[in-house]
Parts: structure tokens; sequence; C-alpha cells
């Protein structure tokens, strides 16, 4: 087990082929590795690199898994004084931020009228305020279109699906009638960092067609990467999927 986290390798290693990892903000961290000897030597040589990663996206647990596991490897990481809670995501925090190999892990800059440069926490606290004021956040990797995370209040009867299934799911295929619109969206998102009040359309998950309303923001660094994300503005369904007379 590393006593002293090197968070930059625990970044590569969770970003290699045949591994994956997704968020569920204030529930779990999922760590998929390519097998069970890898899940097994994973907990055992990085556990301290994953309860300072699961801290840091405000979670308490984090869930190791592999191919066709029926019970992955879970590690609770529970503070139950709030207080304590607090104070050991800030030391986290404060870790992270002067720990020089990794600088994007916790600052990253937003192009969010209001929110501009953030740490995580900080910027689910905002999606949090969104959130109690009925606005729907989606966060993709860009120029990909994978889920990282969304806010909790999608509609049930809309979304088709429970909104943490989606986390990690590719949602390319959405855009297949409508390239031309992503292609579009990616231009202004270059070049101006911001989307207002963009119309497209595309699939939801039970492949009805749809138009959409939304404005897209660049994210840069977060999670060392690119990504965008939208606030819903409005929606209309064109056409019911194949299945559906």
């Amino acid at each position: 087990m590393k006593d002293t986290p090197d968070l930059e390798i625990f970044l590569k290693i969770i970003n290699q082929p045949l591994w994956d990892w997704a968020i569920i903000p204030g529930r779990d961290v999922r760590i998929d590795c390519p097998n069970q000897d890898a899940a097994r030597d994973f907990v055992r040589n990085w556990y301290e690199s994953i309860k300072i990663f699961t801290f840091n996206f405000d979670c308490d647990r984090a869930l190791v898994r592999y191919p066709n596991c029926q019970v992955p490897f879970e590690l609770a990481f529970r503070v139950l004084d709030e207080e304590a809670r607090r104070d050991k995501r800030r030391s986290i925090h404060l870790g992270l931020m002067i720990t020089p190999q990794t600088p994007n892990l916790t600052r990253f800059q937003t192009n969010i009228p209001g929110v501009g440069e953030t740490i995580f926490p900080d910027f689910l606290q905002f999606l949090a305020e969104e959130t109690r004021k009925g606005r729907f956040w989606v966060v993709s990797e860009f120029p990909s279109d994978r889920v990282l995370f969304l806010t909790d209040n999608t509609d049930p009867n809309w979304v088709k699906i429970p909104t943490h299934q989606i986390v990690g799911m590719d949602r390319m295929n959405s855009w297949r009638d409508s390239m031309d619109d992503y292609d579009r969206l990616q231009h202004l998102l270059v070049t101006d960092g911001v989307a207002p009040q963009f119309v497209n359309k595309g699939y939801r998950l039970d492949d009805s067609f749809c138009q959409f309303q939304a404005t897209h923001y660049l994210i840069d660094g977060i999670f060392g990467t690119r990504c965008r994300a939208c606030v819903s503005e409005g929606r209309e369904l064109l056409r019911l999927p194949p299945d559906v007379k």
C-alpha cells in the first residue's frame, strides 16, 4: 500500500486502455479494471490514492470492478462527524493543489459566467444550486461525448433509464443523423468557449428523435482534459421510436 500517493501515476493507471472510471457525485467513484488480479493489486497498492481521489469528488465510497464480477471491491471512506469531514476534505484539496505533478486535478477553467476558474467541490456546489433552481446540467468529454456526470434532477419519463447508468455512457451515436450540428457545436466551443441557446437534433436512448436547446460551455482542465458542460433550455419530441406506432 502506498503511504504517499503519487496521483500523477494513479491517473495514468486508471486512464490506460481496458481501464475505465466514472463518478456519481455525492455517492461513489467506480473504477473498472481489466481483470480480477489487476483489481486486487490496484486496491492493495493504491488504497490511499483511491481514498484521496474519492474524497476529491465529494464521495464516500469507491467501487473497484472487473469484467463479469458479481461483487466489486467496496472501499468505504466515511467520516461521521460533518465538521471533521469538511476538515478532511479541505486538507485533501490543499494537498492536491500544492502537488506540482497534478495541477489540473483540482483547478480548472470554465467559461461559465460567475464560475470562471474553480475546483471540483466548488463546481459541485454551483451545480447543486443550479439543481435547486430546476436547471439540468450534463458534463461530457470533449470532443468525444462520454458522460462524466450530470445533475440528479432528470425527468425519468424523458431520460428512460436511471441517472447513474448514464455516467460513463458514450452518446456520440445520438448525433448520427446530425453530425453537422455537432461539428458546428465543436467549432463554436473551440473559437468562442460558449455556444449560447444552441439548437440541435438528436436521438434519445430509446431511439426517439428530438430537438434540443441548451447552452454549452467549454471547460479546460477538469479531470486533466477538456469537457463541455451544457444546461438544458428546452426539448421537443419530433419522432417516436421505431417500435412505437
